[in-house]
């Protein structure tokens, strides 16, 4: 409000002059952000500061005169420079002040403007690097539709301004003001010059105000699902679909996770559904050294079944983190989507809540002892995740065969009533859209840079061949080997064929050897991870699953919902994990996969109609009852 307060544009003044500015009558602020690729360490454009205010100088008539305010990171730099000397508004002077003193504001991507458009003045935008700007960080709005004169060169911006101050253009200039009520209007309309005694009044003062919402109780129940990290693999795109088919008209629904920088955690965040509060773990715990050696023995140890759950250990440190992340809010509803890690179990296991909810993505005890190169590195993680689920009030497995395996191997860690399941919904319609997507779109498979190095596409199939497919992390407990060598055999006797493995992981080299020992380098291809796999599962012939062992693998549903038959390997959740009438399972051994693939060259895999929006009402329902939310009365 400050910019709106009578005698705001005299102390603002009065700063600058003593600051040592020589002001003219009218003003006009030049406000760009800061350049570079980093924000904590930005690049001096003080040259191009100095070199735009000569630009708006030439373009001023008499009496008008204008200084630079630089955003807070890059003030320093440029008074170092000393390129500005007697124009450089001091870090000191208040942004809102300022623009009270403002008769006219020259920016470039700063949300200033923002605050600027109330006071109906005019307004310029100044845009010499708009390529490199968007490419690198990115626009809000098509700057086409900014409400005022863009230049994109030193002589554009002194043309600019002067529009906007010579009364010859007053007919244009009508027309920008048009622009700049209908923005304020948009993005500002309450902007008065009364807002914080308008907050203070409600907050405060107890006091009613038809703008206030009371966002407390809005009548939904409240959900807290924890994401884990984001990674690309099945558990967050289970996490997402779910996220994405959530009755957000009954709850309110907060996601839970840890923040990450790196690329494809980003991209993971920004698929959370829009109605989702977003949640991010950020930073480190409260606690002394030594209650953090106490955490980190507990997190290999877990803990111990005497204790009772009232006197967990470290309760007090779990709970100052509980409060750090979520202060005093309440959830109904408190789920562990992620599973996998005990240090979150801690935490969610605070505050108030109706009940609280694990995932079971998997036969557990299996993962824990599974191998990679010898180690089983999850061993003592999931153990001390197993020491925290009775403390939970349902453990809820992806599928009913699941949750009878899972109940029967970890007895000795919860009742068997504790144990209940819901299958992982699925995105049916981002599916069929992705595999729509045509090459020569601008819709590459290679939609990152990391990916940017893999130069496999999907090609169609050429005449009279077969192509199967598969999917999945290059892990042990996926036993791409099996496949590879039942393929070979195959191959052998039908040359028309080729396999593609699409995914990456610890055994990329080992499958990369393999394939290359079996003479398989121009029939077997290894596309390594691809943001949209869907475009080769859609053209392929055939979907195998070659699993040790799989919680509910959504790929299989992915490729139904394409109309591509599936073969998989007999797990323990495989009869679940495949709809009625669909597909075939075979043996976990190379003949057995070497088997189902024959009967699929004769066209005998069992097919028909997958129905997703069913399937998906029917997972919701589960999950529902699983979290123990009470059925809908409609």
């Amino acid at each position: 409000d400050r910019q709106f307060e009578p005698g705001a544009r005299e102390d603002a003044r009065r700063l600058l002059t003593e600051a040592g500015l020589s002001l003219p009558e009218r003003l006009v602020v030049y406000a760009p952000t800061w350049r570079g690729e980093s924000f904590y360490d930005p690049a001096d454009t003080s040259g191009e500061i100095a070199d735009a205010l000569a630009a708006i100088g030439r373009g001023l008539p008499e009496g008008w005169g204008a200084v630079a305010k630089v955003h807070q990171v890059v003030h320093h730099a440029a008074v170092s420079s000393g390129s500005l000397r007697t124009q450089l508004v001091p870090n000191g002077v208040p942004s809102n002040l300022l623009l009270a003193a403002a008769d006219m504001l020259i920016t470039d991507y700063s949300s200033i403007f923002m605050d600027f458009l109330p006071l109906g003045r005019p307004l310029g935008f100044y845009l010499p690097d708009r390529s490199e700007y968007q490419s690198t960080r990115g626009l809000y709005v098509d700057p086409s539709e900014l409400p005022g004169p863009i230049a994109t060169s030193a002589e554009e911006l002194s043309g600019a301004v002067a529009e906007l101050t010579q009364t010859a253009h007053a007919r244009k200039s009508d027309e920008w003001a048009k622009d700049r009520a209908r923005w304020a209007e948009r993005f500002a309309p309450f902007e008065d010059g009364d807002v914080t005694r308008r907050v203070v009044d409600v907050v405060f003062r107890n006091k009613d105000s038809a703008r206030a919402v009371d966002l407390s109780h809005d009548g939904r129940e409240k959900i807290l699902v924890h994401l884990g990290t984001l990674k690309p693999n099945g558990i967050t795109t289970s996490a997402l679909n779910l996220l994405s088919n959530i009755d957000y008209e009954r709850f309110d629904v907060s996601a839970f996770y840890l923040y990450s920088s790196k690329p494809e955690r980003v991209r993971g965040a920004a698929a959370i559904h829009p109605r989702a509060r977003h949640l991010p773990w950020v930073g480190g715990m409260n606690g002394s050294k030594f209650a953090h050696a106490k955490r980190d023995r507990l997190q290999r140890n877990g803990l111990s079944s005497s204790v009772p759950p009232e006197q967990m250990p470290l309760a007090d440190l779990f709970d100052d983190e509980w409060r750090r992340c979520f202060g005093d809010a309440e959830f109904d509803y408190v789920v562990d989507f992620s599973g996998y890690g005990p240090l979150w179990d801690f935490i969610l296991l605070q505050g108030k809540a109706k009940s609280r909810s694990i995932w079971l993505h998997n036969d557990m005890f299996a993962d824990a002892r599974r191998e990679v190169h010898g180690e089983q590195h999850l061993f003592e993680k999931l153990h001390s995740v197993f020491s925290t689920y009775r403390l939970f009030d349902n453990l809820v497995s992806v599928s009913e065969e699941l949750a009878r395996v899972n109940s029967e191997n970890l007895t000795a860690y919860a009742p068997p009533s504790s144990f209940t399941y819901a299958h992982n919904t699925m995105d049916h319609r981002r599916v069929l859209e992705m595999a729509n997507r045509s090459p020569g779109t601008g819709t590459d498979l290679s939609l990152n840079p990391e990916e940017a190095a893999n130069p496999w596409r999907w090609r169609s199939n050429l005449p009279g061949e077969t192509t199967f497919v598969t999917i999945g992390r290059l892990s042990t407990e996926k036993n791409h080997e099996r496949l590879i060598r039942a393929f070979a055999d195959i191959h052998e006797q039908h040359p028309n064929t080729r396999l593609v493995i699409i995914g990456t992981g610890p055994l990329a080299d080992f499958l990369a050897d393999l394939v290359a020992g079996l003479g398989l380098t121009q029939n077997v291809e290894l596309a390594g991870f691809q943001a949209n796999p869907y475009q080769a599962l859609a053209g392929s012939d055939c979907f195998v699953l070659s699993s040790d062992h799989e919680g509910q693998p959504m790929v299989i549903l992915e490729a139904l919902t394409l109309g591509v038959p599936v073969i998989t390997t007999d797990f323990s959740s495989s009869g679940s994990a495949l709809p009625d009438g669909n597909g075939l399972i075979v043996p976990r051994s190379v003949a057995g996969v070497a088997e189902g693939m024959r009967t699929f060259l004769a066209d005998q895999v069992p097919r028909k109609t997958f129905d997703p929006e069913r399937y998906n009402q029917e997972a919701m329902r589960e999950f529902y009852s699983a979290i123990g939310a009470e059925p809908r009365r409609d």
